[in-house]
């Protein structure tokens, strides 16, 4: 085996280590906090409104797909609530 295959394995794992870190300190930024907080709300509400914003709850996909969406949703059996 060659001897430069150790270094390079170090190097990688070293640059891997520094992504790791980077997504860690990145992800506990108190920019993040308000986000985090409100995801973490999302399994104890009750009604659909407050858990899905308009764009993003089952069975709206006229409102993102258009016309082929609502057909699709249509066929699926999904209605608009």
């Amino acid at each position: 085996m060659n001897p430069l295959w150790g270094h390079f394995v170090g190097i990688f794992i070293l640059l891997m280590m520094a992504v790791f870190i980077g997504i860690w300190i990145w992800a506990w930024q108190g920019s993040h906090r308000p986000v985090f907080s409100r995801m973490a709300q999302l399994p104890m509400l009750d009604d659909m409104d407050q858990a899905w914003p308009d764009y993003a709850r089952p069975g709206r996909a006229a409102t993102i797909h258009g016309q082929a969406g609502a057909q699709a949703a249509a066929r699926r059996g999904e209605g608009r609530p």
